[in-house]
Order: C-alpha cells, then sequence, then structure tokens
C-alpha cells in the first residue's frame, strides 16, 4: 500500500524526472558523449513512469513528469557536441544568420524554402528575441516537440475513444521516446517543423468532424496555409488522408450497413477540394518544386526496375562495409540487412501498431467515434504506404519522413490496441496477462531509445557532430590556411569552411582506397577518434591507419591530439 501511494505520489513523478536528467548530466559531463548514459537514464526514467502508471489518479502529474524528462533529454543531447547534429542543421545556421543579416527571405540559399521559410523565420526570430546565436535558436525545438509530441499522442488517442488514464498516460508516455521524434528534434529539418501543423490539423479536424464550427474551419485553413508555407511533402499527404477517409466511410456502409452518426463527406469534402488547390498553388508557386516531384517520381520508377542491390558499385580496396549497431558486437549479421536492423525501430512500431489498426477498426465500430477512428486509421495508412514506398525507392523518398508524420498516430493505435484488449477481457494489475503487456512496453521502449537514429554517436555508426578538439582544428585552418583542405565528408559537412575538400563520399574516393598522396593533395586533415564513415549509401569502416601512413609522406604541422593536419613537402 506504501509503494502504490509513493507511485501516485505527483512529487514522486516529477522526482523521477528530474533524477532522470540529472544523471543525463552528470553522464554527458563524464563522458562527454551522448551514448551510452543519456540513453541508459532516459530509459529508466520512461520505465519507471510506466511502471507508476498502475498507481495514478491524475493524468496531468504524470503527463508533465514525461514532458519534463523528454524536454531534459533532447536538451542535454543537443548541448552535449561542439557543433550543431548533422549537416542540415549546419547549412539551417548559416541561412538562418544570413536571413537575420540580410532582414529578407531571399537570402536563403534555396528556391524552394525561400518562398517556404516558415522553418527558418522561427529560428531567426528566436535568435533575434532571445538574444542568442542562431546555432542556440535550434534548441527550441527541443522544447517544443519535447511538449507536443507526448501531448499529440495523447489528444490522438483520445480521438479513438479511450478515456482511461491510465491508457492515456501510457500515450503521453511512449509518445515521448518515440525514436524520430528524438533524432528530429537534436537534427531539426523544415519537417520537423511542418509536423507539428500535421499534427495539429489531424487534432483538428477530428474535432471538426464530429462538431462542425467556422472557428475549427478556419483553424484547419490557417494549419494548411502554415504547412504550404513550410515544408512540400504534409499537403499532399493531407490530401490522400482525406481520399482514404472517405473510403473508410463507405467501406463501413457496405461491409455492416453501419451509418455514422455525423457523415464526415459534408465536412471533409469541402476541405478536400480547398486543400487540394492548396496544394497545386504550393507546386506552381514554389520554385523547383515540381522538378523536385518529378525527379523524385522517376527515382521510385528506377526503384522498382532495380530493385535494391541490383546496382553495381565498385568496392574500395581500403575499406569494408560497417554493420550498424549494438548487435554487430555480437552478431555478425549479413550486411545486405544492415539497414533492416538499423531500422527495427520502425519495424516494430509498425507491427504493433498494425496490430492496434486491425483491432480498433474490426472491434470500436461505435458510432459515437467511428468518423474520428477513421482520421487515425487513414492518416497511419497513408504515412505506412509512403514509408513502403521509401524503402522501395530512398532516392524518391527517405522512410524515415513519413515515419516521423506517423508516430504520434502509431502510439495511438498501440494504446488503442489495449483499450481494445482492456475492454474485452478482465485484465488485473496482479493478472499474468498484465506481467506480458509491461514486459512488451518494456520491449518497445527499447526498441525505441536503444537504436542508432536516438543517439548521434550510436557505436558502429558514424558521429554526426564534432567534438570540442575538432572544432579548434576547423577555425585553426579556415582562419590560417588558404589552401585547400582536404578531409572526410563529415568534417566538410559539419563545418562552414569553403576550403574544404571531401575525400570520402563514394567508394572510388581516396580516403576509402588508401590513395591520399601528397601531389594530389596538399593539405590533408584527419580525425583520429572516428570509426565509421558515412558514405554515399553505405557506411564504411578503414582498413588502413592514415596516422601511420601519412606521416611518411607528409610533414605534420598541427596536432591536438584528436586532429592533425599534414602538409605535403613540396
Amino acid at each position: 500500500m506504501n509503494s502504490e501511494k509513493v507511485l501516485s505520489d505527483p512529487r514522486f513523478l516529477v522526482s523521477v524526472a528530474l533524477l532522470g536528467i540529472t544523471g543525463m548530466v552528470l553522464s554527458s559531463h563524464q563522458t562527454g558523449q551522448i551514448y551510452p548514459g543519456l540513453l541508459i537514464f532516459f530509459f529508466l526514467g520512461a520505465v519507471t513512469l510506466i511502471i507508476a502508471t498502475n498507481y495514478i489518479k491524475d493524468l496531468y502529474s504524470i503527463l508533465g513528469s514525461a514532458i519534463l524528462l523528454s524536454v531534459g533529454f533532447r536538451l542535454v543531447s543537443m548541448e552535449i557536441p561542439a557543433s550543431a547534429i548533422g549537416d542540415d542543421p549546419n547549412s539551417n545556421i548559416i541561412w538562418i544568420e544570413d536571413l537575420i543579416e540580410a532582414g529578407t527571405t531571399e537570402a536563403i540559399s534555396s528556391g524552394f524554402y525561400a518562398d517556404a521559410p516558415l522553418h527558418y523565420l522561427l529560428g531567426a526570430i528566436a535568435s533575434i528575441l532571445l538574444g542568442i546565436e542562431p546555432s542556440e535558436s535550434l534548441k527550441i525545438y527541443a522544447i517544443i516537440i519535447g511538449i507536443i509530441a507526448p501531448l499529440v499522442a495523447v489528444l490522438m488517442t483520445r480521438l479513438i475513444g479511450v478515456e482511461n488514464i491510465r491508457l492515456l498516460a501510457l500515450a503521453g508516455i511512449l509518445g515521448v521516446v518515440t525514436t524520430e521524434a528524438v533524432r528530429r528534434t537534436y537534427w531539426p529539418i523544415a519537417q520537423t517543423h511542418a509536423s507539428i501543423f500535421w499534427w495539429l490539423f489531424l487534432l483538428v479536424l477530428g474535432w471538426h468532424i464530429r462538431s462542425a464550427t467556422k472557428r475549427f474551419y478556419a483553424l484547419l485553413i490557417l494549419l494548411v496555409i502554415s504547412i504550404a508555407f513550410t515544408h512540400k511533402l504534409p499537403l499532399p499527404i493531407i490530401v490522400a488522408v482525406g481520399g482514404i477517409l472517405l473510403i473508410l466511410h463507405y467501406t463501413d456502409r457496405l461491409a455492416w450497413n453501419q451509418v455514422d452518426q455525423v457523415n464526415p463527406v459534408n465536412q471533409v469534402f469541402g476541405i478536400l477540394i480547398l486543400i487540394s488547390a492548396i496544394t497545386v498553388a504550393q507546386w506552381l508557386y514554389a520554385r523547383l518544386l515540381l522538378d523536385q516531384i518529378v525527379l523524385r517520381v522517376n527515382e521510385f520508377v528506377i526503384g522498382l526496375t532495380e530493385p535494391s542491390g541490383t546496382t553495381t558499385t565498385v568496392e574500395p580496396t581500403a575499406a569494408v562495409p560497417a554493420r550498424p549497431g549494438l548487435l554487430a558486437e555480437l552478431y555478425q549479421y549479413p550486411i545486405e540487412y544492415a539497414l533492416y536492423f538499423e531500422r527495427i525501430h520502425a519495424i516494430i512500431l509498425l507491427l504493433a501498431s498494425g496490430a492496434g489498426w486491425a483491432a480498433i477498426y474490426l472491434f470500436e465500430r461505435d458510432t459515437k467515434h467511428r468518423s474520428k477512428i477513421h482520421i487515425i486509421l487513414s492518416s497511419a495508412s497513408i504515412c505506412v504506404i509512403l514509408i513502403a514506398f521509401g524503402q522501395v525507392a530512398v532516392g524518391a523518398m527517405n522512410p524515415t519522413r513519413p515515419l516521423l508524420l506517423g508516430e504520434p498516430i502509431f502510439i495511438a493505435l498501440i494504446v488503442g490496441l489495449l483499450h481494445v484488449v482492456y475492454s474485452r477481457y478482465e485484465v488485473d494489475t496482479a493478472h499474468s496477462y498484465s506481467h506480458i503487456i509491461f514486459a512488451l512496453l518494456v520491449l518497445l521502449v527499447v526498441s525505441q531509445v536503444f537504436v542508432a537514429s536516438a543517439a548521434a554517436d550510436y557505436p558502429n555508426t558514424p558521429r554526426y557532430y564534432l567534438d570540442e578538439p575538432e572544432v579548434q582544428s576547423a577555425e585553426t585552418m579556415c582562419t590560417y590556411n588558404e589552401e585547400e583542405v582536404y578531409v572526410d565528408q563529415e568534417y566538410a559537412a559539419f563545418t562552414s569552411c569553403g576550403n574544404f575538400e571531401r575525400t570520402s563520399r563514394t567508394t572510388e574516393d581516396p580516403l576509402y582506397n588508401a590513395e591520399i598522396e601528397p601531389t594530389e593533395h596538399g593539405v590533408v586533415v584527419y580525425r583520429h577518434n572516428v570509426d565509421v564513415y558515412l558514405g554515399l549509401e553505405d557506411r564504411w569502416r578503414l582498413t588502413w591507419e592514415p596516422s601511420n601512413e601519412l606521416p611518411q609522406e607528409y610533414h605534420t604541422v598541427y596536432d591536438n591530439g584528436a586532429v592533425s593536419t599534414y602538409h605535403s613537402p613540396s
């Protein structure tokens, strides 16, 4: 009884989040890395909150604690690196700086984003109003996504008809840990911003269908326009969702002779026409967008006619493929399946939510919530279709893009599955079934937290940021050297030095073939603490040691222990 009282106490729940964040800070201070400390404390905090859902009587205390843990994890993850994480944020920072300096969106060096600049405007506004550097302004996404993702998961779960406090709390906790929402927080892109509008659009659409008002209609149009000025992906998806929503409505009528209390055709059809018009306007107005669409469709056709693995590439002579993830330490799985092992978090999430989709569609036919359920089912369906589309041809669409859009929806379906189980079977908290469900939930959290995308320095994957000595070396080279400097791909991507040239991209590049020569590469910078390199479509581990070979042919002119610079004798 005392343990139940403690676990349900709001002060205990907040303490769990604060202790987790404290552990993250201490771990990062001790190791200077995200992995493994941050992931361990994040996991322990999430699992403890899941256990507490058995005893809570108040949704807001546990949801607030989950949000606190979520924001803390994301902020600490972004605070550790000495540079921005990933190459997209680095270019974003440059564009935000140019935007602030010029005072016009024309300064954005992208035809599309100069016309759809909301993502960059947010960074510029945050930088000006808060008096912080543009590089620091990206951390606002740690707060925004850390708060909105779990709240959206809870509200989408309520759209299905779930009112049980424990299940809603569970939706919020699971909404905190989904992998792609974590990755696109520490590695924010324009779609991160657009995803927020997309999630809100689905929620407002659900409320509008049940109780149509001019206020909801105006909000839907405002969200659609905001999406149009942020990113190109969600708008056509919304149109597709409307189409699938109508299909599900008429399928219900044909399969079960079931007529909803509210006919969604009246609300959806007009909105669908208007959104289609806005989508076409975006395609015609935004520069280069139509060309990109044609290119991506062409990539998809190529992916269908030339499946993965049929293209011929030149194998490098001084590098071998790296198997991503912790599993590679224990099991040398076939390299052709590396992508599936790396994205095991998506596979498990899709399998679990797929079971939820089927259960909700078949058993939750209550006409009170059916039209709102159709919104969740249709949006999940189009996201899964696009993930499959990207799996066939990643050049046409990276499957992680629709995964980000779908994660809160998938969480709602998983919790909806539990709702179906609990409403049809007596599952007491002390019953063995409850232990099985808890074990499956822990497995789900493990699959989301302990995977490569959850940390920018995960084992057997490239490190997607620079540490302090690497930043210092880059600044030195930018300031005091005017010659071309040959570096690995990530070093060039994570800095803004205009004289950095890449030696590792394709399998024919010199770093992967031990072909760095003084006559062709006058100044070479080598990072000693890199284990895995990012290629065009693969990850590579060198079979030669540049730090031993290069000093035999070059003069070492700079060495800070983590980075060495070599200059040709001539």
